[in-house]
């Protein structure tokens, strides 16, 4: 997209969304673009609301664990809160794909001992495959 002309009236939408009434920003701040992306909008009707470890699948990972519509229509409406979503998005505690990268972090932070424990916790849960290898792999 480097190429591309965003020149129009329409072009940044960091500088258009100064018009919107409210304006919600759901990002991975773990992912640099992402992270990089939400920060260019800095007006007052601008609310960031973080994701972490979802990464650029935020989109299906939140309709997989049942949360984008409301999020969306909350969004719509002007209705959705920080505290709103942060509640909707406790749903993610039970995602296996959450879980997986929760746990890999855990490991190259070099945290074993508690990538042990939380592996433990979430083969409890589901039969995270990767988890499973994960762990084998700590020993």
């Amino acid at each position: 997209m480097w190429d591309r002309d965003f020149s129009g009236p329409y072009g940044d939408a960091a500088q258009v969304s100064q018009a919107a009434r409210r304006v919600s920003i759901l990002y991975d701040p773990y992912e640099p673009l992402d992270a990089g992306h939400a920060a260019r909008f800095t007006n007052t009707n601008v609310s960031h609301l973080r994701a972490p470890l979802l990464g650029h699948r935020l989109g299906s990972s939140l309709l997989q664990m049942g949360i984008l519509h409301p999020i969306i229509l909350g969004a719509l409406n002007g209705t959705l809160t920080e505290a709103e979503f942060y509640t909707l998005l406790r749903a993610r505690r039970q995602f296996p794909r959450y879980q997986r990268e929760l746990f890999n972090r855990a490991v190259k932070k070099g945290h074993k001992d508690l990538a042990r424990r939380l592996g433990v916790h979430i083969l409890k849960q589901n039969p995270n495959r990767a988890v499973r290898l994960g762990l084998k792999e700590l020993g």
